[in-house]
């Protein structure tokens, strides 16, 4: 894929690891094999996908790469531990490829809750739960697709030239207001 990409636009200068499957069961129903093949979407998806990519971003001697990490990076989550281990799992990756390749911004966003049809399939209907939800948010909002862009945006630019092995939080305060 980075081969053919690079093939038919010349080089691949921002990397997004943006994985978006997970298993939702409580760990004692979840099969080690649903937990396998979470880990393998998210965290050695992109352990490949950077892997790949690396070589055409020396070559240029520039680069970007940015992980979609979560909250659950952070925190605990029911009925998500594939999930939840794989964006934990981000953060010990960046570190080291930030160790080993910190010079091509090497970063993380992790997301709170946006307004997406993820998150409406998680809360319509459930005024109880969004309640909760929006009671944990310091900003008393859900987030907008775009502000997960423009920090995007904003750690692929030069403005973030020296920012790498971090994660950014990008959920209204969520992470502080547990």
């Amino acid at each position: 894929l980075v081969d053919r990409i690079a093939a038919e636009h010349g080089t691949v200068d921002i990397l997004v690891n943006n994985a978006g499957n997970h298993c939702k069961k409580y760990i004692w129903d979840m099969s080690v094999e649903e937990y396998k093949s979470v880990l393998d979407v998210h965290l050695t998806g992109a352990f490949a996908l950077t892997k790949a990519v690396v070589p055409y971003m020396k070559e240029k001697r520039h680069g970007r790469i940015i992980f979609q990490a979560s909250m659950t990076s952070y925190i605990g989550q029911p009925m998500v531990a594939g999930y939840a281990s794989a964006k934990a799992g981000y953060l010990g990756l960046i570190h080291t490829l930030t160790a080993e390749l910190a010079e091509y911004g090497i970063n993380a966003i992790a997301p709170g809750w946006i307004d997406t049809p993820m998150f409406h399939k998680a809360t319509d209907g459930d005024p109880q739960r969004l309640g909760k939800i929006l009671g944990r948010i310091p900003a008393k909002m859900v987030g907008d697709p775009m502000d997960i862009g423009m920090v995007t945006a904003f750690l692929c630019s030069d403005a973030a030239r020296y920012i790498s092995g971090s994660c950014i939080p990008v959920d209204g305060g969520a992470l502080i207001g547990f």
